[in-house]
């Protein structure tokens, strides 16, 4: 390109430039390009939260709640002000999963406000909640919908074992054995297995494997021509050479060799005799157990053929046992649901389970560690809630603080408060606190009282040969419970007051009985107690309705149920003595061989040892003698020689 032509494209470069800048200005004060996406995002915000964010927190609220109560939770309605950030939500309804048609409990209004400089920090925290028009037992429009109990909401193994211990029906067997029979055989009763049975079975097994330790530990000890490969060294020891100044230490070399290969057969006897101890001990603990399980495999005969127990402590476990069960089973369910939705801290790893995951696993990626810092929020926080309802029905008024997803954060306990009256229902006095502590070690305690509620239709005994009913009653409950994943401690008391009883009875003479109790106990009470760990519970269960029962019936079927108790003793014995003396004849025979043999080999070193023993003090007595006989000779030529 030529010089000439250069700056004419420079100049077209220029005149375009500036037309474009032109253009710009043209555009105007408003950026359109950016206003429009701005403003479809604001449309976009106040749509969603005009049409769908009470839906949304509506279906929330619902999901959340069904999944606590375990059955169907409802919300009329729910309004929001996002600008505010305040909700409101309508009527809720919980469903009474033992009534699906009624409500355990309906809250007419629950309103609330969120802090924005939470929010902005992506936390919930709600300085106070109002919670108001609550009512119980309301009707519902249509039954709420209960789901099939899940594997998780199942009993525990370990509850299932405990329920069993409250399984029968005291007034069903005591009119059975009045009657004059029981409802099933003995030998029926002992076919379907004794715990005994199994337990000498086993100590079969245990014999064998013992029997098969000890051949091993006594292969080591020192056979018989080790023995007397012994005593022959002990022999050939000419110990009238330890007087000889240049042969003395020969006989002192073979007597400590001898004497430390004793001490090897010894070391070896000790650990034979120890394994020997170790078998006798384990065999004869075993024995025991086997033998103590027999009483309970009697006690449990009787069970099964439906022979009722007349001291209280028994009647009163079968009257309420599966009531107070009943109870502890859903306080566990509760702290169950208190731990999934308030997790408590998790364990720290020992140094050891540090160590060992150090060592097992490789290098990874970084993780992060949550720590509290001053003026922080926890992902969600609850700091008040105030309940205070006053309608047709009754009052309840409370508070509940601090209800959180991390306590460790925030330093504080969740504590609620409750004073309720519903007059209508005859429901007085209620009250009730809590505190949840998942700071440190994970607990909750829980206090409750009932000043007085109605009692309709409770069956106390209810077959088609008896019958006993509270058919109307007024009841006084106190609750007192600490509860943590591993251990419950539950205290339960009631006092039945204003009591109508209903009985019927096929049987005339248990009819009388019944009529008797009901009579005896125009005031009901009943105290429970539960405490240990989950899977050993103990239960304490008492009421003066087992005594009154124990004094009606006592004297018309006490000679007739030892009688069939002394018979199911002499049976099971029977069945059972057979095995009992073949275990004990094998257990004789091993113990009896294997002694032997220790005792056998024990006098043998005994033997040797002595004889040792004999021969050096023999032989220390002997050149201590020849010593003195040549300090004396000596003496003599001295004094012979001076008188020269």
């Amino acid at each position: 390109m030529s010089e000439e032509q250069q700056p004419e494209k420079i100049k077209e470069a220029v005149k375009a430039d500036k037309k474009t800048k032109k253009e710009k200005k043209k555009q105007g004060p408003i950026r359109f390009s950016a206003v429009i996406p701005l403003t479809v995002f604001i449309a976009l915000v106040v749509a969603f939260n005009i049409y769908f964010l009470d839906s949304i927190i509506k279906s929330a609220i619902e999901y959340g709640g069904s999944e606590a109560n375990g059955a169907e939770v409802n919300v009329s309605s729910v309004d929001t002000s996002f600008r505010e950030l305040r909700f409101t939500v309508n009527k809720i309804q919980v469903t009474n999963k033992k009534k699906p048609t009624h409500n355990v409990f309906e809250i007419g209004r629950v309103q609330f406000k969120l802090l924005w400089d939470a929010i902005l920090r992506g936390k919930f925290v709600i300085n106070l909640a109002e919670v108001g028009d609550i009512k119980v037992d309301t009707q519902r429009a249509k039954p709420g919908r209960v789901p099939p109990p899940s594997e998780s909401d199942a009993k525990t193994k370990a509850l299932k074992i405990a329920e069993e211990q409250f399984e029968g029906n005291v007034f069903g067997d005591i009119a059975a054995v009045a009657g004059g029979a029981s409802t099933q055989d003995t030998g029926d009763a002992i076919k379907e297995g004794l715990e005994s049975e199994k337990k000498f079975k086993e100590l079969e097994t245990k014999i064998d494997q013992q029997k098969t330790k000890l051949e091993q530990s006594f292969k080591d000890l020192p056979s018989q021509s080790e023995l007397q490969n012994l005593e022959k060294r002990l022999r050939d020891i000419n110990w009238n050479d330890l007087g000889n100044l240049a042969k003395a230490p020969k006989v002192l070399k073979e007597a400590d060799d001898l004497k430390k290969d004793i001490d090897k057969a010894i070391k070896k006897y000790q650990n034979a005799e120890k394994e020997f101890k170790k078998t006798e001990r384990i065999l004869k603990d075993s024995y025991k157990e086997a033998e103590a399980s027999v009483e309970s495999d009697i006690a449990a005969v009787g069970n099964r053929m439906k022979i009722p127990t007349l001291n209280p402590e028994g009647i009163a476990r079968s009257l309420f046992g599966q009531e107070v069960f009943n109870k502890i089973d859903m306080l566990k369910g509760y702290y169950a649901k208190v731990e999934k939705y308030l997790p408590p801290k998790k364990k720290e790893p020992t140094e050891a389970e540090k160590m060992k995951a150090a060592q097992a696993e490789k290098r990874r990626g970084g993780k992060d560690y949550k720590f509290g810092t001053p003026n922080s929020y926890p992902l969600f926080w609850l700091k008040l809630a105030k309940i205070n309802s006053e309608n047709k029905q009754g009052t309840v008024a409370g508070e509940i603080r601090n209800v959180t997803n991390d306590q460790v954060i925030l330093g504080k306990l969740t504590t609620a408060k409750l004073e309720a009256d519903f007059p209508p229902q005859q429901i007085r006095g209620v009250k009730a606190e809590m505190v949840v502590d998942h700071r440190k070690d994970p607990q909750a305690t829980i206090k409750g009282r009932i000043a007085s509620m109605p009692v309709k239709n409770k069956a106390i005994s209810n077959s088609k040969d008896v019958k006993f009913v509270i058919a109307d009653a007024s009841v006084e409950s106190v609750m007192d419970a600490k509860l943590t994943p591993k251990r419950a401690e539950v205290q339960v008391d009631n006092k039945f007051t204003q009591i109508k009883y209903e009985t019927k009875a096929e049987s005339p003479v248990l009819q009388e009985v019944l009529d008797d109790v009901s009579k005896r106990t125009k005031l009901l009470t009943l105290d429970a107690k539960a405490e240990g760990k989950w899977d050993k519970l103990a239960f304490d269960i008492k009421s003066n309705l087992a005594q009154a029962i124990q004094n009606s019936v006592q004297g018309l079927v006490q000679a007739k149920i030892k009688e069939m108790k002394d018979k199911i003793r002499k049976d099971v014995q029977a069945e059972i003595d057979k095995q009992k003396a073949q275990v004990q004849a094998e257990i004789d025979k091993l113990t009896g061989q294997y002694k032997g043999e220790l005792n056998k080999v024990q006098n043998e070193i005994d033997k040797v040892k002595g004889n040792l023993k004999n021969q050096e003090n023999a032989a220390k007595k002997k050149a201590k003698k020849q010593k003195n006989n040549a300090v004396k000779d000596l003496k003599k030529k001295l004094l012979k020689g001076l008188k020269l």
